[in-house]
């Protein structure tokens, strides 16, 4: 895998280089942190509705042409679809503001991991015969010190508040 905290780097390890999105060319770098920035959304998101937009906009960074009408390869309704694009530009924007993506994951305390399957080992393979690319993305977890404490925290309110019911009666 190739952590976004290397791009841009020379010879790329991953799919998709430059390219242009709604007209605007973007760099390798750029589309990878929106696409971080959209998977993360994503994962924050508690609607399912919104998460699908969200996957789609991820899409159609790497393969514009899906966002071109609302039955790419499952439809959806043209708010989705307007949606998704909305997204799209917008996780475009944004990553544009990151030199690199050491920038954007120090930044927003998050490890992003691109794997990209190879033909030797190396080389990845090529456009119309190779596999999907996958991202994972880890986010930090809160320590266990403060979990502990704010179970803590509520086992005592729980408490409190059975005592003082326990003094009225």
């Amino acid at each position: 895998g190739t952590n976004l905290s290397e791009l841009p780097n020379s010879p790329s390890s991953v799919f998709y280089g430059d390219g242009t999105v709604a007209g605007t060319l973007y760099s390798e770098t750029t589309r990878y942190i929106a696409a971080a920035i959209l998977a993360v959304e994503s994962l924050e998101s508690p609607d399912a509705n919104t998460r699908n937009e969200l996957s789609f906009a991820l899409w159609g960074i790497f393969d514009p042409n899906v966002l071109l009408n609302t039955c790419p390869l499952g439809c959806m309704t043209q708010t989705n679809l307007d949606n998704a694009v909305s997204a799209r530009g917008s996780a475009l924007l944004a990553a544009s503001a990151y030199a690199n993506g050491a920038a954007y994951e120090a930044a927003h305390s998050v490890n992003v991991v691109i794997y990209t399957p190879t033909l030797d080992g190396s080389t990845p393979s090529q456009a119309g015969n190779r596999p999907q690319e996958f991202i994972t993305v880890q986010m930090p977890e809160p320590s266990t010190w403060a979990a502990l404490a704010f179970n803590l925290a509520g086992v005592g309110l729980i408490g409190l508040f059975f005592r003082r019911r326990q003094v009225r009666q």
